[in-house]
């Protein structure tokens, strides 16, 4: 963590035998595409970066848990990313995001999601469906209201909405 690496050599991509790899706190400005071939993959940690894409074969990652990309320039997330199906943790909280990146929905195992610190408007109406959700995190965006579906979320134990546009709370 906290170093100066702009860019990972070519041949960073040989380490396929890496379960964890923790880059936060450097000027990491993108994720070489070897790293989506590491099959034994549990834990990505590029948070304060700055990363402005992920790559498009990220959902190659089969065993990734978990997934921590805050404090970067993401504006969208590859639709590759509904194939992180043992995804438990995603943060992609403080970038630009403007909307959930829509393969999130698929990500039926998630337990935690965190987006806070963005651009959001609105939350997919769908949001509901991930319904193994402990924690949400969507303080510090631009929401007016929460959807429906928030109510279907019977595992949530933790639901952060401070610093939004909301004037009311779905019944």
């Amino acid at each position: 963590d906290s170093n100066q690496i702009v860019n990972l050599p070519a041949s960073f991509g040989q380490l396929d035998a890496l379960r964890f790899i923790f880059m936060n706190g450097n000027e990491l400005e993108r994720i070489p595409d070897e790293i989506c071939q590491f099959k034994n993959l549990e834990e990505l940690q590029l948070e304060n970066n700055k990363l402005s894409h992920v790559p498009k074969n990220i959902g190659q990652l089969s065993q990734l848990n978990i997934l921590l990309l805050a404090g970067n320039y993401l504006n969208d997330l590859p639709s590759s990313i509904s194939l992180l199906q043992s995804l438990t943790s995603l943060s992609l909280s403080d970038n630009n995001l403007m909307e959930v990146p829509k393969g999130i929905i698929q990500l039926v195992n998630l337990k935690q999601l965190r987006l806070n610190g963005n651009a959001i408007r609105q939350l997919p109406r769908s949001l509901g469906l991930l319904n193994q959700l402990q924690e949400l995190q969507v303080q510090e965006n631009q929401l007016t209201n929460l959807p429906v579906s928030i109510g279907l979320l019977s595992q949530l134990q933790s639901l952060n909405a401070n610093f939004n546009q909301l004037s009311e709370i779905p019944t």
